[in-house]
């Protein structure tokens, strides 16, 4: 039997983006017929738990010690724990199945050589979800038991190539998918949501969906939309996240004018949010293969991106939206993308076909059917 256990671990990166990307995994499993478990390490529970979801889907979850929390590990702490981990699940892990382990946090390479210890015919995957800076290593030794190592971007791979001298026949680029759930809504609906978010029905909406974090580029966002609305008045900025609202709102200075925030809404209500866009602006320095541009090129919006490490493989320049030049300085990226707001202003006109395009990319790349091919792949050599 086919057996997969996808990997993940409490924290803020998993009610985002690496909690979609199992979701995703998950999605594509069930449709295969392979039975599932998800391992949740750190979980927000006191005792160890085996929970049976469905049938052929299973959710275990181990509890991190009490003291320090997971996060806080050293790393010789964080190896004792994986050593736990791997006691703990024994008992529920059958050597005559078709394993495969697919890890999706980095500390979890410590997993990998405990995992083909005790299961030498399984195969072990780990997805890079992070861009690392150059001075970070891999741990050499635990890498060597993985058996393949997806990057969700090419910028990715080159890292792991060449910083991380992965040897390529280790690694496989393999963007992130996203089922479609895209739905219409009627001018109607989408002129009394304008309404109730305070938009006037006119104005160009400029939409940010993510954390307000600094890492996410919110910052330079404000202060750069703070800019250009001095010059253009007539437009709006619509702000999806929850996160650190006392950074955002010192970058405006307590002036709201033109931008709403909602916090984090349902999925429900941000598919239709998405409906009333149109221009999406992610301005993160560091991403790789951001589910959030997946949903906003799903939806057809066209995108304004730095110029930056897995943003730039998401948007065609003059296609369906700008790639922005990056610069050491956080002044110059905050002018660049004020210029690049105010000319997709001057080029509305664009706007209709770049929505179509949007959309094309999100078939040609992103969807879900074309991730579980490749997934399937890894794990089976379908």
């Amino acid at each position: 039997m086919k057996h997969v256990y996808i990997f993940s671990q409490n924290s803020l990166a998993s009610d985002y983006g690496i909690g979609t990307y199992g979701e995703q995994l998950l999605s594509c499993l069930r449709q295969e017929n392979v039975s599932v478990t998800t391992v949740i390490m750190g979980a927000r529970q006191k005792e160890f738990s085996v929970d049976r979801k469905s049938e052929g889907w299973r959710e275990i979850g181990i509890p991190s010690p009490d003291i320090p929390p997971l996060y806080l590990l050293q790393k010789e702490q964080y190896k004792r724990y994986c050593f736990s981990v791997c006691c703990l699940l024994t008992p529920h892990i059958q050597e005559a199945d078709e394993n495969v382990f697919h890890l999706n946090y980095v500390q979890q390479c410590f997993l990998a050589p405990l995992l083909h210890e005790r299961y030498p015919h399984s195969r072990i995957v780990l997805s890079v979800h992070y861009v690392f800076t150059s001075d970070y290593q891999l741990p050499k030794e635990e890498v060597k038991s993985i058996d393949k190592v997806i990057c969700l971007s090419n910028y990715t791979y080159q890292k792991m190539s060449g910083d991380q001298q992965i040897p390529i026949d280790k690694l496989i680029y393999l963007p992130n998918g996203l089922a479609d759930s895209k739905m219409a809504i009627s001018a109607d609906r989408k002129e009394a949501l304008r309404r109730s978010l305070g938009i006037e029905s006119q104005f160009p909406l400029f939409l940010y969906v993510g954390r307000l974090d600094v890492s996410k580029g919110i910052t330079l966002l404000l202060k750069a939309f703070r800019m250009a609305y001095d010059v253009y008045p007539n437009m709006h900025l619509l702000i999806v996240g929850n996160g650190h609202f006392d950074q955002c709102l010192a970058q405006c200075s307590l002036d709201l004018r033109g931008i709403t925030f909602t916090g984090k809404v349902p999925k429900e209500e941000l598919s239709e949010i998405y409906q009333l866009a149109n221009i999406g602006i992610h301005p993160s320095l560091n991403e790789q293969c951001s589910y959030v541009a997946i949903e906003m090129l799903m939806h057809g919006i066209p995108l304004i991106a730095y110029d930056s490490t897995g943003m730039r493989e998401m948007i065609e320049d003059g296609r369906n939206g700008y790639k922005i030049p990056v610069s050491e300085s956080d002044d110059e990226n905050v002018a660049s993308l004020v210029a690049y707001i105010l000319k997709s202003l001057e080029e509305r006109k664009k706007w209709r076909r770049w929505k179509e395009e949007s959309r094309c990319l999100y078939e040609e790349r992103f969807t879900l059917d074309g991730m579980k091919n490749n997934v399937l792949h890894v794990y089976y050599n379908y």
